[in-house]
């Protein structure tokens, strides 16, 4: 157990420190603060492993010591802590002198930085700083340690004069070797990789960084005994990538990052801004790296073990546009179906997508945006009597110009607690659908379909959810309630907890897993999400009535998710499975 030193660190003076660190040095003097006793001390290297983090004094501080051969460094937050260094930061600094570590828990802070007081050894040294980010001490913590590792393998951001409650501290090993395996145990404990759950290691630079960030949390909990790593890896080269046709041309040079060479067998990914009017139609290499092209913006490919040429393609948007047809008061083209997200465009690619934001005249709603003699698309409703339409441009068009309609239309009229899912405009023979809200307490007593002049319209209700045919007239929707009927009944679902969320807006404190009981008639919005992103099916079993359903994807997303409301008119069963058959009871 790691107890040493925490509570002095904490409570002593910067000079009951420096005293503590003379000592243990034998009271050896070096540096030009005096004649020193041993070899002359040389710098060898300096290096900040956590840049973003913190700003590292360079130069010849180290020649400025005092007569005990101490010198002090001064260190600055840079990006991530640019408002300044912190009490609470001081703990996460760790400077490495050769086998020495200073962490300078109880310095002062002035003008956003703090000095740190290092012994200078005799002859040649070397000087390694970094930020732990996450780690913490405890005067109950516990020691990480190095039990095997390849030549050239260094733990950084630790102390063995400290203890810790988890550790977010560095490996640093020689250029282009790459970390196979990394194991860790507590205490006697066996090895464990070091992967999942709180365990991780990763370059801090993808493709030639020699520094892994490691995170030893077991179950995201703190540790319980003192930690050692067994680390293994392999000898690899850099290797240099020439990138043809990224010239300033096509790209914006500045914003797009084209790696110029990476360590082989390692990941490379370029992310590159195509200039108007091009856009980035293909990329070749050799097979072997697999190369792809994600979302015509970024290039991935793994990096050989010979020097790789990656060739990009870059073609011209064809003009589209498109033209107001009868009783179609505006259209406008944009990149994304919403005028804050998306732009207004000229422009487009062969078979990807436009999307035509169409209003028109009143009395009429846009009905279709064509192309002459082809394909037909039909409206989504945007907001208020605005539509847009999903517009796909053919492949091999070298030009488009689209054509669009109206048709006559008629208005729906929701009452209080009425929901409108499609706006309010439709034309005759369109299928309408509406949501019912229900109060607390209380369950739908009468929904009521009636044109202006006062005819019934036949519709369906599903619990919640209303659905009828446009007629030739303006409608009106209108729901009344009563109270519930008294009573309860039990709902309970069946699900992989690692695999699926089930819960309900209605109350989010509800457990499925482990059930509750509701009020007879109450209704229940029943949601599902899936943590993978993997379509499934939830079966509904209200009494002895079953019914399957399937997820929605998120075509943005392309995530899968399920909602519904439910009306508890009985003992509710939930099952929710990967497959139709695996939720049929």
């Amino acid at each position: 157990m790691k107890k040493i030193l925490y509570y002095a660190a904490l409570v002593l003076m910067t000079a009951s420190v420096a005293c503590q660190q003379k000592t243990n040095a034998d009271n050896e003097t070096s540096g030009n603060g005096g004649e020193a006793a041993g070899k002359e001390s040389i710098l060898v290297s300096q290096q900040n492993l956590t840049p973003t983090f913190i700003q590292v004094e360079e130069g010849d501080w180290w020649k400025k010591t005092d007569a005990d051969g101490f010198a002090m460094l001064h260190i600055k937050g840079a990006d991530v802590l640019a408002a300044g260094i912190q009490k609470t930061h001081l703990e996460h600094i760790h400077v490495h002198v050769n086998d020495d570590v200073y962490v300078p828990l109880d310095q002062e802070i002035t003008n956003g930085g703090v000095s740190v007081p290092v012994r200078i050894p005799d002859g040649e040294f070397s000087v390694t700083a970094c930020y732990s980010v996450q780690q913490q001490m405890s005067p109950d913590g516990f020691g990480l340690s190095l039990a095997e590792a390849p030549e050239g393998v260094r733990l950084y951001g630790v102390s063995d004069d400290y203890g810790y409650k988890y550790f977010d501290c560095y490996l640093q090993v020689p250029d282009a070797f790459t970390l196979t395996k990394v194991e860790y145990r507590m205490g006697g404990g066996n090895w464990q990789p070091l992967e999942g759950n709180g365990c991780s290691y990763s370059r801090l630079d993808a493709l030639l960084g020699n520094v892994y960030k490691i995170s030893v949390r077991p179950g995201f909990q703190n540790v319980s005994a003192d930690v050692q790593l067994k680390v293994s890896g392999e000898q690899h080269g850099i290797f240099r990538i020439l990138w043809e046709n990224n010239t300033s041309k096509y790209v914006d040079l500045e914003k797009s990052k084209f790696p110029a060479q990476a360590i082989d067998g390692e990941t490379v990914v370029a992310e590159i801004w195509t200039l108007e009017p091009y856009y980035l139609s293909g990329v070749s290499a050799p097979a072997s790296t697999g190369v792809q092209l994600l979302q015509r913006a970024y290039v991935r490919f793994t990096m050989p073990s010979e020097n790789v040429t990656v060739s990009l393609l870059f073609r011209e948007k064809i003009p589209v546009s498109v033209s107001a047809g009868a009783n179609i008061e505006s259209v406008q083209l944009y990149s994304y179906p919403d005028i804050y997200s998306g732009v207004p465009v000229e422009r487009g690619i062969p078979g990807d997508k436009v999307y035509v934001l169409a209003h028109a005249n009143a009395g009429f709603k846009p009905c279709e945006v064509s192309i002459p003699g082809g394909d037909v698309f039909t409206p989504t409703h945007y907001a208020y009597d605005y539509y847009f339409f999903e517009v796909t441009i053919p492949e091999k068009a070298t030009s488009l110009s689209l054509g669009s309609k109206a048709r006559q239309a008629w208005t729906v009229t929701p009452g209080t607690g009425v929901w409108m899912n499609a706006g309010n405009l439709f034309w005759e023979g369109e299928d309408v659908g509406c949501t019912i809200e229900i109060p607390e307490n209380q369950q739908i007593d009468k929904v009521t379909v009636l044109t202006s002049g006062g005819q019934a319209i036949s519709f369906t209700r599903d619990v919640t959810y209303v659905h009828f045919t446009m007629p030739r007239d303006n409608v009106s929707v209108s729901v009344t309630y009563k109270a519930l009927d008294g009573g309860t009944v039990h709902v309970q679902a069946s699900f992989d907890a690692d695999q699926y969320h089930v819960y309900s807006s209605t109350n989010y404190n509800w457990n499925f897993a482990q059930g509750f009981d509701v009020a007879m008639g109450s209704n229940i919005y029943l949601q599902v999400d899936d943590y993978y992103g993997e379509n499934f099916f939830v079966g509904i079993k209200i009494g002895t009535q079953l019914t399957v359903y399937e997820a929605t994807m998120d075509p943005d997303m392309g995530e899968y998710s399920f909602g519904r409301s439910i009306q508890a008119s009985a003992d509710i069963n939930i099952k929710v499975g990967a497959s139709r058959n695996s939720v049929t009871f």
